[in-house]
């Protein structure tokens, strides 16, 4: 579906869903980033909680 999108000659919409509690978060996450994503989890980030559970579940199955 990818492949016949970005093929498409002309305007086209890409619809997608996506994971609300899903981070935007680069490819290689330094250990800085990484601290200060988790103060401002801690400082009260609505669905902090939630978000934190979907990035340690990236981290574990990246490493698995």
């Amino acid at each position: 579906m990818l492949d016949a999108f970005l093929a498409h000659d002309g305007a086209a919409v890409l619809h997608c869903d996506v994971d609300p509690h899903e981070p935007p978060l680069p490819p290689h996450l330094t250990l800085e980033q990484a601290k200060q994503m988790a103060k401002a989890l801690i400082r009260g980030t609505p669905e902090g909680g939630k978000i934190a559970r979907t990035v340690t579940g990236s981290v574990v199955r990246e490493l698995i």
